[in-house]
């Protein structure tokens, strides 16, 4: 591991003093502009940074000499989004992240990871304050989270809501570097394996994203809290979660009420004071997770669908899940089924 993290400070080091550091190798790009609630912003394309045959892409951002050079300090305060995902871990110092109109402070250590529609800027201000972005083509990161859920929706239930519900107030993640495991150390192979550069390197990099994703799931949910309802309670939120999650298709807080043995009332307070979310949103959240993967792997019809993940309506469950995704049923069945 001495030999790796040697050869990331020696990259990170001819970044800083390169004459043509990765983004002034760039094709040229004149970006419409966009306004959201007051703030002008574009929206950066996956055909600007992706080659044809690139799905993961992995690269230093800090202020460097050519930046000094050349008076290029001010890029860094473009707001944007992305058609792509955009994962950062702070490998030195710290960064200033805004979000909309909220700065938000990383130090080393720190991981951030924004859904595309999130608008926001990302600033390294002091010498010696250093990222490494991991950028992944929206379509990996999907087929990626669709294996994860496969093995357990509930580590990934709030993760993905988080991401892709556009009704989330949550455009983005954070991790504290001491709710990590192993996901640095993930990130410097990963930026290791991009600067190899040889024809096994994509399917390598695809390799490292499923394992830090994972590791990144598994830290979110211990981040769940497991506050009893009552002092005398043995119940706390995970064990209501995942119920919720295993009878998603005929639950109802009714029902649940009456499985924990509580009023309607109180589970529903509780529920909202411990997630952020209400018992309606989290259980379409669930019951659409479900629709995905039978949508993928399977050949149901989508007329009979919506019944089996809980819609008494077709019409109200495509409306849910086209809201939900930004696609309709059918679309999403054609783009990733047997991908």
């Amino acid at each position: 591991m001495e030999q790796l993290l040697n050869q990331i400070q020696q990259y990170v080091d001819r970044h800083r003093t390169s004459e043509f550091p990765f983004f002034s190798k760039m094709p040229p790009y004149h970006p419409q502009e966009s306004v959201y609630k007051g703030i002008r912003y574009h929206t950066f394309l996956e055909s600007r940074y992706f080659h044809s045959d690139q799905t993961v892409l992995v690269a230093v951002e800090q202020i460097t000499d050519f930046d000094k050079a050349y008076n290029l300090y001010g890029r860094q305060k473009d707001m944007h989004n992305h058609e792509f995902f955009e994962l950062f871990y702070v490998y030195s110092g710290t960064c200033i992240c805004t979000i909309e109109d909220t700065p938000v402070e990383f130090h080393q250590g720190d991981i951030g990871l924004y859904s595309p529609k999130a608008i926001h800027c990302v600033q390294t201000p002091n010498d010696g304050d250093v990222i490494i972005n991991v950028l992944i083509r929206k379509k990996l990161f999907d087929q990626t989270f669709l294996s994860m859920a496969e093995d357990n929706d509930l580590i990934t239930g709030f993760f993905i809501d988080a991401l892709y519900n556009p009704n989330s107030n949550q455009k983005y993640v954070v991790f504290k570097k001491e709710q990590m495991t192993v996901s640095p150390w993930i990130v410097f192979l990963m930026l290791h394996e991009y600067q190899r550069d040889n024809i096994f390197s994509q399917k390598t990099l695809t390799s490292y994203l499923i394992c830090l994703l994972s590791d990144l799931a598994c830290c979110y949910t211990n981040r769940l809290p497991h506050t009893p309802m009552q002092r005398n309670s043995s119940i706390d939120i995970s064990s209501l979660l995942s119920y919720i999650n295993t009878n998603c298709q005929t639950v109802t807080i009714e029902k649940l009420a009456e499985e924990f043995h509580y009023s309607v009332r109180s589970i529903s307070s509780f529920i909202q004071r411990e997630t952020g979310k209400t018992f309606r949103q989290l259980l379409q959240s669930y019951r659409l997770q479900l629709a995905c993967r039978y949508l993928t792997k399977t050949d149901i019809p989508l007329g009979d669908l919506s019944e089996l993940v809980g819609y008494s309506h077709r019409s109200s469950f495509e409306r849910s899940f086209r809201e939900y995704f930004h696609v309709t049923p059918a679309q999403y069945r054609k783009t990733y089924q047997n991908d």
